[in-house]
């Protein structure tokens, strides 16, 4: 099937969706009960570009909170054809956090998503992120730099899938999985966001197939972002996968979204 909607433009990050979060790592427990609360004053979004000048010009967006606490990092849009992790993450973009610092981009490869295609003009971008030493893109070292900028604690890196990882029923992906990295809590929320997604937000006349689960994490031979976070900064980090399989796009960004969200709320981990 073909998504039909339109792209959302990363210039449209400032109307009014309130969203919050509350993260404490030292004691390895995340909070949301603000999430969508009105109680908090509106912090200022910063938006610096990155590769100025170049087709692969992309913004990056950073909210800090008033009050100190760990930072997390979101990117979206490695993959043009993969819209709903770079709609989803255009969303995250206008949350506001309550402690802490939350550093998103959005469309990462502005030339993929120009195109809709998998690669960008420079190639895939998610096989850029060689583990032990720079990456091979200039659009991924840039990339870095802003995560070596802000030191974030927790990543995220949002996808999409032809496919449902373990099925059989349809076309082989990755899809409908959270896939962390083995450090900290990262395995123990992947499965309790898989959880909270099917209970709350696959319908009911959905296959059982369609239900998430905590995929596994390799970093192996293939170079991807999450494995960089994994292997050279040893922190915790979620690669999110929906299905594009006979799933409409903005239930893809839901979900998506949500996962997320679970992650960053969720408390009592330990």
């Amino acid at each position: 099937m073909e998504d039909t909607e339109q792209p959302q433009s990363g210039a449209n990050l400032h109307h009014s969706t309130r969203r919050g979060f509350l993260i404490k790592t030292s004691a390895v427990a995340f909070s949301a009960s603000v999430i969508g609360s009105e109680s908090a004053a509106a912090h200022e979004i910063e938006q610096y570009t990155i590769r100025d000048g170049t087709p692969e010009q992309t913004t990056v967006y950073v909210t800090e909170a008033n009050r100190s606490g760990p930072t997390v990092f979101v990117i979206g849009g490695q993959h043009g054809d993969e819209p709903s992790g770079w709609m989803a993450a255009n969303e995250i973009a206008q949350w506001q956090p309550d402690t802490g610092k939350l550093v998103v981009i959005p469309e990462a490869d502005q030339t993929a998503i120009r195109d809709r295609t998998y690669t960008g003009d420079n190639g895939n971008l998610n096989r850029s992120w060689t583990i032990g030493s720079d990456p091979t893109r200039l659009l991924a070292r840039e990339i870095w730099d802003v995560v070596e900028e802000h030191d974030p604690d927790v990543f995220f890196d949002l996808h999409s899938s032809f496919g449902i990882y373990g099925s059989d029923w349809g076309p082989d992906g990755v899809g409908q999985a959270v896939h962390p990295t083995p450090h900290d809590y990262a395995p123990r929320l992947a499965s309790a966001a898989a959880t909270y997604i099917n209970r709350n937000f696959i319908p009911d006349n959905y296959r059982n197939e369609y239900n998430f689960q905590r995929g596994p994490f390799s970093a192996g031979d293939i170079p991807t972002f999450t494995g960089k976070v994994a292997v050279d900064l040893e922190k915790p980090g979620f690669t999110v996968e929906s299905t594009r399989y006979e799933v409409p796009l903005d239930r893809r960004v839901t979900w998506t979204r949500r996962v997320v969200t679970d992650v960053l709320r969720h408390r009592d981990v330990i």
